[in-house]
């Protein structure tokens, strides 16, 4: 599946496995890419300095509503996904895989709009607008 979009979209897709867990919503489906977990692999953290660096971006500020969303999306495809299974137009030997992904991800999406708001709503009161502490909780 591709889609022409914002590039903060592909940032954020790239590291829903860190975003899952700084919420407590973790999965074993994404175990292997979580930063500091498999040796190599960057954090979320490190990826968004490379992109700030080579894009002349800092995506940080708005990082946070972009994983909400990609969480929030991936929910809505695996509720198609389970859509398909129902109607018998599966094709897919891991469909039941993905299935089981729906509510964690909806959940995760949820929690970090939470986090978000409350973020906000505090730096509202001190003066300014932003999110780029969620990146802390990555």
């Amino acid at each position: 599946m591709s889609a022409i979009g914002h590039p903060i979209s592909d940032l954020a897709h790239l590291l829903m496995g860190q975003a899952m867990v700084s919420v407590g919503c973790f999965t074993p489906k994404f175990e292997d890419f979580i930063g500091d977990v498999t040796p190599g692999l960057p954090t979320a953290d490190q990826v968004l300095g490379w992109y700030r660096d080579h894009a002349g971006w800092d995506a940080r500020r708005d990082f946070g509503w972009a994983a909400a969303f990609d969480c929030f999306r991936g929910s809505i495809l695996c509720q198609g996904i389970k859509a398909r299974i129902a109607t018998g137009q599966n094709n897919s030997a891991s469909a039941d895989e993905y299935v089981q992904l729906a509510a964690p991800l909806a959940e995760t999406a949820r929690r970090l709009a939470d986090e978000i708001i409350k973020i906000e709503e505090h730096s509202m009161a001190y003066g300014g607008v932003s999110n780029v502490k969620i990146m802390s909780m990555m």
